[in-house]
């Protein structure tokens, strides 16, 4: 079970690795690390990578990541501009239906999740307002653990 758990960790690390070497949306301009949102994560840990883009008013992006049954994942959408505008994100599967949306709440710093199956899933991210730079990070637990840190 460990061994299973440790290789699809992996396969997580990696995927996030690609996307986030991929060029498509990368820009000098949203070169921030997000360390004013990294301690958001806590107690979650840090899988090492984030998703970052530069959005012009009213641009969407997508990010495609995959998630897994027995895992907690915690998303911490962070503005790097200093418009502080709230990161609008909606969550689908691999069908494209929809599993989750910020809108009614998009001033949270965290949102925490778990998934009733393994898959990839789209998370389209945007501004509220405006342009500027936007940043998810994704930090993740196994599930009996974040169960238990969560309801302290």
């Amino acid at each position: 079970m460990l061994r299973g758990l440790k290789k699809e960790i992996i396969h997580f690390i990696i995927l996030f690795i690609v996307l986030f070497l991929s060029k498509e949306k990368a820009c000098a301009q949203c070169s921030g690390t997000g360390e004013k949102c990294i301690g958001r994560l806590n107690p979650f840990q840090n899988e090492g990578q984030y998703f970052r883009a530069k959005l012009a008013d009213g641009e969407e992006v997508k990010i495609k990541a995959t998630f897994f049954t027995g895992m907690a994942y915690r998303l911490v959408p962070c503005n790097l501009t200093e418009t502080n505008e709230a990161i609008l994100f909606t969550i689908f599967d691999r069908k494209g239906t929809f599993v989750f949306t910020n809108k009614e709440q998009p001033n949270k710093s965290y949102y925490d999740f778990t998934f009733g199956a393994t898959g990839p899933y789209t998370i389209a991210l945007k501004l509220e307002k405006g342009a500027g730079c936007a940043a998810l990070l994704v930090g993740y637990l196994e599930e009996e653990r974040a169960e238990e840190l969560l309801k302290k």
